[in-house]
């Protein structure tokens, strides 16, 4: 009976925990990039497995697939790290980030 009540308080916990997360990262765009050809888009930064400087800035994603962006390979790190510092500064101060 007692580890039924603490799975219990457990899921409660993670569900609230979630649902907090969901309202603060709601509307977050990631990182913008620009296509060599295509325009921009946004991508998902998790997903990013390596990035290399052929001639073009190629980035290969954790699926296999490749991406080649206008931008540098400097700039796309710098790009992560401004997104992951907002988040971080966000989290920090417990308010929503805006969606731009």
């Amino acid at each position: 009976m007692y580890g039924l009540k603490w799975a219990a308080i457990c899921l409660l916990i993670s569900v609230r925990t979630l649902i907090y997360f969901r309202r603060i990262f709601r509307g977050v765009k990631m990182i913008k990039l620009n296509h060599l050809t295509k325009g921009h888009f946004f991508l998902n930064c998790d997903l990013i497995e390596r990035i290399e400087e052929l001639p073009d800035t190629v980035i290969t994603m954790t699926n296999g697939k490749k991406l080649i962006v206008s931008e540098s390979g400097e700039q796309v790190v710098d790009e992560i790290i401004k997104y992951r510092a907002k988040i971080l500064s966000t989290y920090r101060k417990g308010t929503e980030i805006d969606a731009e």
